[in-house]
C-alpha cells in the first residue's frame, strides 16, 4: 500500500521510464500595458497660447497666414482637435466679416459719391444702376450686413434716380430734335418734362433756346430767373416773358386807331401821326391807351419788375450799358424823340433798345405806393426810365427809379412797349 502512495514521477523513475506530463494549470496573468502618457498642462496651455496667436494674425486681417500657422498646430504636442476645428470657424468667421465690412464701406462711398459734372445722362444713368445692381448683391448675399438701413435707402434712391435721369435724357433728346425743325411748342414741352425729371440748367437752356425761336416778331425772350430789382438790388424771381425789342412807334398805334377806333393823341391828324414821326416812339397817351393798345395786339404791359430785369440784366445794372451815366449811349438831351432803335449804345443785356433814354414807359405797379396826402388821387401806373429831355439830371435816369402817373396823365417824355408771357 505504501508503494501505491509514491508520485508517479518518483515511480517513473524506479521503473526506468519519463515521468508522466503534468497537467496544465491556469495561465499567468498577461504583464499590463503602459498607461498612454498624460498631456501636460504646459503643453496644453503653450498649445492655446499658440492658438490665440493664430486669432490675432487674423483680426489684422492676414487670414493666408493665419490658416498656415492653424495647419501647423493640428499636430502639435498639446493639440485638441474641437478647439482647432473652432479656431478654423473663426478665422473664417473673421474673414466673411472682414470681406462684408469692406464691401458696405466701398459701397457706400459709391451710393453717396456725385457724379462728374460733365458726365453725360447716359452715363450718369449707368453708373446709378450699376451701383442699384451691387447694393442688390450685396443685400442679398448678406442680409444682416446693412443694419442703419443707409444701403438699402441708398439702393432705392440710385434706381429712382436712374430711372429720372433716364427719362430725363430721353425727353432732352426730343427736345434737341424738335429744335433742329424748329417746332417750337413741342421744344418747350419736351424741355419742360426733361427738367421735371431732373432740374437741371442743361433743360431750361434748351427750353430758352426754343422760347427764343418762338419769339413773336419784334420781341425779344427775357429768361425765367432772378433779377436786381430797386435802388438796392434785391434778388426777385422773374418768370419769363417776351418783351418788344423797341418802344411802341407812331406808324403801329396809327394802325391800332384805324382797327380799334380808340381816340388819338393830341397833335394827330385823325388817326395820322405828326408828319415825320412815323418811327418815332408814340407819346402823348396814358397808361389806359397803352394797355388798349396792348390788348389789342394780344400783348400786355409789362410789370415794373419785368421792365427793370429787360432794361437792366440780370446783374441789375444802373442804366442798360453798365452802371456811369453817359448820354452818348441813348437820346439824352435832344430837342424830342428819336427813331426808335437809333441809339446802338442804349441797348440792354437781353437786348432790349432804348430803354435807358428816348421816352420813359408805362408799366404795371406790383410794389405799391405810398398812401397819398387826403384829397390826392391814388397812383395807377408806373413810369420807367429815361427820357429825351433828361440829360441835365444824370441821376433820374437810373433805371430802379419809379415815377408814379395818375389815370389819364400823359406828356411828351413817356410811351410804352408791351410784353407777353412766355410759356
Amino acid at each position: 500500500m505504501r508503494l501505491l502512495l509514491l508520485a508517479p514521477a518518483l515511480l517513473a523513475a524506479a521503473c526506468g521510464g519519463e515521468p508522466p506530463a503534468a497537467a496544465p494549470g491556469p495561465a499567468p496573468a498577461p504583464a499590463a500595458a503602459p498607461a498612454p502618457e498624460a498631456l501636460s498642462r504646459a503643453d496644453r496651455e503653450a498649445w492655446e497660447g499658440e492658438i490665440s496667436e493664430v486669432l490675432k494674425i487674423a483680426d489684422k486681417g492676414a487670414f493666408t497666414e493665419a490658416r498656415l500657422r492653424l495647419q501647423s498646430l493640428k499636430e502639435a504636442q498639446g493639440k485638441d482637435a474641437d478647439r482647432w476645428a473652432q479656431a478654423l470657424e473663426e478665422i473664417a468667421s473673421r474673414e466673411g466679416a472682414a470681406e462684408r465690412t469692406a464691401a458696405a464701406q466701398d459701397l457706400l462711398a459709391a451710393l453717396r459719391a456725385k457724379p462728374p459734372v460733365d458726365a453725360s445722362p447716359a452715363d450718369r444713368a449707368a453708373a446709378l444702376e450699376e451701383t442699384a445692381s451691387r447694393a442688390r448683391a450685396f443685400l442679398a448675399r448678406w442680409p444682416d450686413g446693412d443694419a442703419g438701413g443707409e444701403i438699402a435707402a441708398g439702393l432705392e434712391y440710385a434706381g429712382a434716380e436712374a430711372r429720372r435721369t433716364r427719362d430725363y435724357a430721353a425727353a432732352l433728346a426730343r427736345a434737341r430734335a424738335a429744335l433742329e425743325e424748329k417746332e417750337w411748342g413741342a421744344a418747350v414741352a419736351a424741355a419742360d418734362e426733361a427738367y421735371r425729371a431732373l432740374p437741371r440748367d442743361e433743360a431750361r437752356g434748351v427750353r430758352e433756346e426754343a422760347l427764343r425761336g418762338a419769339a413773336p416778331r419784334q420781341m425779344v425772350l427775357v429768361p425765367a430767373g432772378n433779377a436786381r430789382i430797386g435802388r438796392d438790388g434785391k434778388p426777385t424771381p422773374v418768370s419769363a416773358f417776351y418783351i418788344d425789342r423797341t418802344e411802341v412807334t407812331c406808324a403801329e398805334y396809327a394802325r391800332f386807331l384805324q382797327d380799334a377806333g380808340h381816340p388819338p393823341p393830341p397833335g394827330w391828324q385823325g388817326t395820322t401821326p405828326p408828319a415825320g414821326k412815323e418811327d418815332h416812339p408814340v407819346t402823348w397817351v396814358g397808361g389806359e391807351d397803352a394797355a388798349a393798345y396792348a390788348r389789342w395786339a394780344g400783348k400786355r404791359l409789362p410789370t415794373e419788375v419785368e421792365w427793370e430785369k429787360a432794361a437792366r440784366g440780370a446783374e441789375g445794372r444802373v442804366h442798360p450799358w453798365g452802371d456811369a451815366f453817359d448820354a452818348r449811349h441813348g437820346n439824352f438831351g435832344a430837342a424830342g424823340t428819336a427813331p426808335v432803335g437809333s441809339s446802338p449804345g442804349d441797348f440792354s443785356p437781353f437786348g432790349v433798345l432804348d430803354a435807358g433814354g428816348n421816352v420813359a414807359e408805362f408799366t404795371v405797379p406790383v410794389l405799391g405806393f405810398r398812401a397819398p396826402p387826403p384829397g390826392e388821387e391814388a397812383p395807377r401806373w408806373v413810369v420807367k426810365g429815361g427820357h429825351w429831355n433828361s440829360e441835365d439830371r444824370p441821376e433820374m435816369n437810373a433805371l430802379h427809379l419809379r415815377f408814379p402817373f395818375r389815370a389819364g396823365e400823359k406828356d411828351g417824355g413817356t410811351g410804352f412797349r408791351c410784353a407777353k408771357d412766355a410759356r
